[in-house]
């Protein structure tokens, strides 16, 4: 089966997001007590420089013009603390855990939200009987349970 650009996309930045938490936990680092906001605003600039060049790069190839949306300010209102408590948690925890948390963390808030506050539907599956059932809870338990096993095994 092929690999979707999207699914590559997706899965890069998985790695990326759990990645780059790793340098946190460098000696140096923590012989520095580098405070968390310092990695914070550093890491928010890259983003800020990075998406600036981006838009540019799109407008130079396709004279598309940037189209502004108060969503990504609200994204951003999240991502940035979202950061600064992992930059936080886990030079105190450890790469692994936090990640782990943040994970099922955001699984289950964003399968709340889309289920809840976005009206996403959820798929019904039909048995031979003609009754009616979902499994996407049942499988976001399963999720969540296999990453509450790692993370106290």
């Amino acid at each position: 089966v092929a690999m979707s650009s999207c699914t590559a996309l997706a899965i890069a930045a998985g790695l990326f997001n759990g990645s780059y938490p790793i340098f946190l936990k460098r000696p140096a680092v923590l012989a520095a007590r580098v405070p968390p906001l310092f990695f914070q605003s550093a890491k928010s600039s890259c983003c800020c420089l990075l998406g600036a060049c981006l838009v540019l790069l799109r407008l130079a190839r396709s004279g598309e013009p940037f189209l502004f949306t108060w969503w990504a300010v609200t994204s951003a209102a999240a991502w940035i603390p979202a950061g600064l408590c992992t930059i936080a948690a886990v030079p105190r925890l450890g790469v692994g855990p936090v990640m782990l948390t943040s994970a099922g963390t955001g699984t289950l808030a964003s399968f709340l939200a889309g289920s809840l506050a976005l009206g996403e539907r959820l798929k019904v599956h039909t048995l031979d009987g003609g009754g009616t059932f979902l499994l996407a809870p049942a499988y976001l338990a399963g999720v969540l349970l296999g990453m509450a096993g790692l993370l106290f095994s």
